[in-house]
């Protein structure tokens, strides 16, 4: 499924892109949603087609992320997002609480995403995806890891935030 939402990026935009591009890069996927099917000898799976987002309308585009991710997750299916900015991460991980629960989380990445402080709910970014999906009861720090940590985002506030919620990096 594609999640071409880019709006909080605070560097380079152009990751709602991607989807179109990965698509293209393999041979241009022709999709009418939920029909293609790909099977190999241990996995099938289908071209959801893109989740109808708003670049400029967060509030909006979360819903809908978390509507379209929770309708794939109660038909028993796991969607492998194609996306846009880390801030999608915090919608998509919204749909599997209400159906799952908290889940566990291994993050690879140099950042924490756990950036900002108790307002970052009102103000999702790319950089605290995790910090919200823990404010929110999405994710289980307690058996979720993050690997790779490091870079000039590495601040003590972020880091202490993870491990202070039982994140461990």
């Amino acid at each position: 499924v594609g999640i071409p939402f880019d709006t909080l990026t605070s560097n380079r935009p152009g990751t709602r892109f991607g989807p179109k591009a990965i698509r293209e890069a393999y041979g241009g996927i022709n999709y009418v949603s939920g029909t293609d099917v790909y099977a190999a000898e241990t996995l099938s799976g289908v071209d959801y087609g893109d989740i109808q987002v708003q670049n400029g309308d967060t509030k909006q585009s979360f819903e809908n992320i978390k509507a379209e991710i929770g309708k794939i997750l109660e038909a028993g299916v796991i969607p492998v997002a194609l996306g846009g900015d880390h801030s999608i991460t915090y919608a998509e991980l919204l749909a599997y609480r209400d159906v799952y629960g908290p889940v566990s989380l291994i993050h690879f990445d140099s950042h924490t995403d756990t950036w900002g402080g108790e307002e970052s709910l009102d103000f999702p970014t790319h950089a605290n995806p995790f910090r919200n999906a823990i404010l929110t009861g999405c994710i289980d720090p307690k058996t979720s890891i993050q690997v790779g940590m490091r870079g000039i985002m590495k601040s003590e506030h972020d880091y202490d935030f993870a491990h202070e919620n039982g994140l461990e990096q």
